[in-house]
């Protein structure tokens, strides 16, 4: 009998703990909907399908075993396109959750590139796979970013001067973007914030404009 009543109180701390879960993750939900609708931004369950195409044009789409979008706000004036969503990437026995800010602009053109702030582990990196793309024309965009891409050439004319130096003086500094043909893509690590949606739509934004122009 008391082996039963341990099974019983076992799965019902277990039950208890999965509905705290499901209602936080509904609360969570309800608030970001809420706030994207007061921007007048569509909400949709998942990525749509010429946003998710789009979106395969970067590495990171590439990672892990499987992915999952989980949720995507939504904002386009025929023009431009702008996406923020959930992206949960499973590798192994590990899973882990990327916010991905994403534009898309009819009037860019750029070449398949990563820009990751520089660091030890960008360095590491450049060691032992891809090598990054020098400048040695401009060592303070050299000191800040990684930048990698197999088509040297096109990237070293489309990260013109001006390009560089909007990239270099660039506020809030980001970590990790990725350009390739009209799209654009910052990935920050976690599920999307409340607090952070309008300040991420707006950096993708602004980085968009830059990029754009000439």
């Amino acid at each position: 009998m008391l082996e039963l009543i341990v099974v019983v109180g076992g799965l019902a701390a277990f039950a208890l703990i999965g509905g705290t879960a499901v209602w936080v993750e509904s609360r969570r939900r309800k608030s970001i909907t809420q706030f994207a609708e007061s921007l007048g931004l569509e909400v949709a369950s998942k990525l749509p399908s010429a946003d998710e195409s789009r979106f395969f044009y970067f590495d990171l789409a590439k990672r892990g075993r499987q992915q999952k979008t989980k949720l995507a706000l939504i904002a386009d004036d025929g023009t431009t396109r702008m996406v923020l969503f959930e992206r949960q990437i499973t590798s192994g026995q590990n899973t882990h959750s990327h916010t991905i800010a994403m534009s898309y602009d009819s009037r860019l053109t750029a070449p398949p590139m990563q820009l990751q702030r520089a660091s030890w582990s960008t360095k590491l990196t450049g060691l032992i796979g891809v090598k990054p793309i020098r400048f040695p024309d401009d060592p303070e965009f050299q000191a800040r970013f990684a930048v990698r891409g197999r088509a040297e050439l096109e990237i070293r004319e489309f990260l013109n001067v001006q390009r560089r130096a909007d990239l270099t003086n660039f506020v809030p500094p980001f970590d990790n973007l990725s350009l390739s043909g009209k799209a654009i893509m910052i990935a920050y690590p976690g599920r999307i914030l409340v607090d952070q949606i309008k300040s991420q739509l707006q950096t993708a934004l602004l980085l968009n404009r830059l990029m754009i122009a000439e």
